[in-house]
């Protein structure tokens, strides 16, 4: 049976960031669990503004060359300027907050004996208090099989009093609901949205017809008092129990005139049509048959349950270890929350956001953030929840195509470093243009990397019709822009112009910049890809026109290079950051993300990486803290990559902008700050990385084992090839091991250091006990 696991308060929440999140991947809701004015946020995935044009500007292609000989002639500052001027592009578009449902409770700032809990099991929460002797108890939902969100509230004497009502940020109008018993609101996004660091007064225009449109209704039902409503507002008085359902919808991927109310009463007439029990059965029991797949203990767990002591503690002793697999659970719990196959890829904040202009417009940033969010979910045997990612990939790659026409001149597609929900694929920054512009708003590699999630999808699945209909084509347009994109120099394949992400160095003249000849991450991204594609099509039988001058190209391509302080080079020439300790270590891609150096076999490369670690320091962005740990983790360093899960789980509650912050919201949402839901996948993956790694074509188990894991277990986890693997521990060894393939085909495996060549037969089943048996250690 699997560990009950939970997020356990004494309090209401005091601010967003302490509320607890609820959602099926279309529809979230965050609740703030108050009882005498409960607050639930709401979001709708596909409500974003913009209208879907394309955004590119003139046609520069004609400037590329005169870009490139001016980087390949060292004037980077002449190159840098042109790119601004002409290269950058308007913003991509911003996800928006759909509205709030409202609780008012009469007497409710009465309260004593208060519980809230997030069930992370089911997808439940509840609540519970006492006012004036009377127990009051709510649970909660966004139900997994309908695209509802269901409140219960009861009470112990007939003394539930209450106004309900709507509110919204949008430009929105109430409606006349056909029942007594209903309320709803339809609303418009804006066509255009600026980043909330750009933002200029003025400049979200409202414009019904042209932005996706919305709507939201709740059906209230009461058992025994009164249920009456003033204009908007339901006012429930003397109710034993309290019902509450509430639908959301837009027009998104629909005609301009869809009606979303309509369709908000039809899905509230469907789940009247079923009593709680079974709305809230028929949910668990779709969520647990994901998030009972896999199940991790690191522990025992401590006697004080509630949160907010245990993160105290955790700064204090580190002893609780429990904490540390409840974060990883969490990682899980808000995958399957925000990413359910047929909704939209989870954006920096998954699908919960309160704010008209969210931090960076709560958008899809490739140059890390996005790919980090999905990072476990092949590992922690999530693998269909990639799914979204690779509808949005396929939206991209179509404006990505005119893009790369435009801009370049080029075939294929490209994508840069924002996208959003229509598929923006051209470069930003143009009306915010700085100093630092070229290092965040060009860089041409995203589609390379949103491409590796595609192979990686495979790898896990072995997924022959995904590989051929979907990631093979995709794959197949990015490598031909590459291919072009690529030019000669120095007896090399290099890219040019080229940047590190959101990275600045000092040129041989003192002066700082950002573009240059042939990032590290440039180079391995393309390595990666072009490797993956060639092997795609040998799996296939289907080689492309392009694989000769793909194998021709990677013969060519730069080799990684250690520079004067030891470290891992982040560009072709030896430069210094201009910040040493800057959040992005981009160019440690092919230790993690990728697999191009392991400690195994590329022992050089590897220490450089360790060096580049070290002059890179132990601070950052929540998200960066947690890229660091997967790197040590890759390193089998798994003491260092604890060490910076703890810094992770440091208890913040600052919300203003630090790229040297880091830390853990109360409700465990990670902290960049302000919040962004990447770090939380993040260090998801980093503790799956230290249990379990199978990039090398070997499956290692506890690769990088700290020595405060000396005993626990785990269930579920997926190793490339097809293999799902449990096992468990003690005093670092492990004693138990199962592993379980797709297909009868026989691997190598690590155990306890020794490799074995693992054997299946029919039952595709390989089981250790402790010792070898019949799979005797590899000589």
């Amino acid at each position: 049976m699997q560990k009950r696991w939970q997020l356990i308060y004494g309090n209401p929440a005091r601010n967003w960031n302490e509320g607890l999140p609820l959602g099926n991947g279309s529809l979230g809701a965050m609740v703030s669990g108050a009882p005498d004015e409960e607050r639930i946020d709401l979001n709708l995935d596909t409500l974003w503004s913009g209208d879907g044009r394309y955004k590119g500007g003139e046609n520069t292609a004609n400037l590329i060359p005169e870009i490139r000989k001016l980087v390949l002639g060292g004037n980077y500052e002449q190159a840098e300027e042109l790119i601004k001027d002409n290269v950058l592009g308007d913003w991509g578009e911003g996800y928006m907050p759909l509205g709030s449902l409202l609780i008012k409770q009469k007497y409710g700032q009465r309260y004593e004996n208060y519980e809230r809990k997030l069930d992370l099991n089911q997808a439940l929460y509840s609540c519970s208090y006492s006012i004036d002797g009377v127990i009051y108890e709510k649970e909660m939902f966004c139900s997994m099989t309908d695209n509802i969100f269901v409140l219960k509230m009861t009470a112990s004497e007939p003394q539930i009093e209450l106004k309900i009502s709507l509110e919204s940020k949008l430009e929105h109008t109430f409606e006349d609901a056909p029942r007594v018993d209903q309320i709803m609101f339809k609303g418009n996004a804006p066509i255009f949205l600026e980043p909330d660091h750009r933002h200029r007064k003025g400049s979200e225009p409202f414009d019904p017809g042209k932005g996706i449109s919305c709507g939201t209704a709740i059906q209230v039902d009461i058992d025994g008092g009164i249920l009456s409503k003033t204009g908007h507002v339901i006012n429930i008085e003397g109710a034993k129990e309290v019902l509450l359902i509430l639908s959301g919808s837009t027009n998104f991927g629909k005609e301009k005139d869809f009606d979303n109310l309509q369709n908000c009463l039809v899905q509230l007439e469907n789940g009247e049509k079923r009593d709680y029990h079974e709305l809230k059965e028929q949910h668990i029991t779709e969520f647990s048959s994901y998030f009972g797949r896999v199940d991790l203990i690191l522990g025992d767990r401590p006697q004080e349950l509630e949160l907010q002591n245990r993160l105290k503690k955790f700064q204090e002793d580190r002893e609780d270890q429990d904490l540390i697999a409840l974060m990883f659970h969490y990682g899980r719990y808000l995958m399957i929350s925000s990413s359910k196959p047929g909704t939209q890829a989870i954006n920096l904040q998954g699908i919960w956001n309160d704010q008209l202009f969210p931090p960076w417009n709560s958008d899809y940033t490739v140059n890390i953030n996005t790919e980090m969010n999905y990072w476990p979910s092949n590992v922690c045997n999530l693998s269909e929840f990639q799914l979204p990612l690779f509808d949005l990939i396929e939206r991209t790659s179509r404006q990505g195509e005119k893009a790369a026409q435009e801009i370049y001149g080029l075939n294929g597609w490209v994508a840069h470093h924002n996208i959003d929900i229509w598929g923006h694929s051209t470069p930003v920054g143009k009306y915010g243009a700085d100093r630092e512009a070229c290092s965040w708003g060009f860089w041409p590699l995203g589609s390379g990397w949103l491409c590796c999630h595609l192979w990686e999808h495979y790898a896990f699945t072995q997924d022959k019709k995904f590989l051929e209909e979907r990631a093979y084509p995709l794959m197949e347009g990015a490598v031909r822009f590459y291919l072009e994109y690529l030019t000669e120099f120095d007896n090399y394949l290099v890219t040019v112009p080229s940047t590190s992400p959101e990275n600045l160095f000092k040129g041989d003249d003192g002066e700082v910049y950002s573009v240059t000849v042939a990032s590290t991450m440039d180079v391995a991204i393309i390595r990666e890809l072009f490797k993956n594609f060639l092997l795609a099509g040998e799996i296939l039988n289907c080689a492309s026109p392009l694989s000769k001058a793909v194998q021709d190209a990677l013969e060519k391509l730069p080799p990684f290079k250690v520079g004067k302080h030891g470290q891992l080079q982040e560009w072709y020439f030896d430069y210094d950051e201009e910040d040493q300790h800057h959040r992005h270590v981009s160019h440690l891609y092919p230790l993690h993300p990728g697999s191009q150096i392991n400690p195994d076999d590329q022992p050089d490369l590897a220490k450089a990486c360790e060096v580049s670690l070290i002059r890179r320091g132990d601070e950052g962005t929540g998200w960066s803290l947690a890229w660091k740990a997967n790197l040590w983790a890759r390193l089998k360093n798994g003491d260092k990559a604890l060490d910076l899960m703890g810094q992770q789980l440091r208890l913040v509650d600052t919300t203003e902008v630090s790229s040297l912050g880091g830390g853990t919201y109360l409700n465990l949402f990670c902290a960049h700050p302000p919040f962004q839901i990447d770090g939380n996948f993040g260090l998801t993956a980093a503790i799956a990385e230290m249990l379990i790694q199978s990039h090398t074509g070997k499956i290692e188990l506890l690769p990088a084992l700290p020595l405060e894991w000396s005993k626990g277990e785990v269930r579920g986890l997926l190793a490339r090839g097809g293999y799902t693997i449990s096992f468990s521990w003690d005093k670092g060894k492990i004693v138990k091991c199962k592993i379980e393939a797709m297909e009868p085909r026989d691997c190598q495996v690590i155990i306890n250091g020794e490799e074995i060549t693992a054997k299946f037969g029919q039952d595709k089943t390989f089981t250790y006990n402790g010792e070898f048996g019949n799979h005797p250690p590899l000589l």
